[in-house]
């Protein structure tokens, strides 16, 4: 999986793994992504359109 980028579906499987507390370098090591790109998606600086449906997933919406 490392080898391609993030499009929105991976972004929100990525975003449901941090909203259920997966380790930053278990999701780090299987998207293959930065630790800046890491931090930035659970800030919300990066994928937020992501971490939102991820959250409506995960509730049901």
């Amino acid at each position: 999986m490392n080898t391609k980028r993030l499009n929105f579906n991976l972004a929100i499987d990525l975003c449901k793994e941090i909203l259920a507390g997966e380790t930053a370098l278990k999701i780090k090591e299987k998207y293959g992504i930065s630790e800046r790109t890491y931090k930035g998606i659970k800030r919300g600086v990066y994928w937020s359109d992501a971490m939102s449906e991820a959250k409506k997933q995960i509730k049901g919406g």
